[in-house]
């Protein structure tokens, strides 16, 4: 289910033609390669936080 969605959203994505604004410069790139990164590494620390949780309740 999560992955049709998730291959959905990226073909959704991919197909529009959504312009850059005219005063896209490196500053917003790198604010949004950074605000990635980021969100990335949140994702990965939750997700590491519950696996370590479940692993440790199941041996109790």
């Amino acid at each position: 289910m999560y992955f049709k969605l998730c291959v959905f959203l990226f073909t959704l994505l991919t197909v529009t033609n959504v312009e850059a604004a005219s005063g896209y410069d490196f500053g917003d790139f790198l604010a949004t390669v950074m605000g990635i990164g980021i969100t990335a590494v949140g994702i990965l620390a939750c997700l590491g936080n519950y696996a370590r949780q479940k692993a440790r309740n199941e041996f109790i």
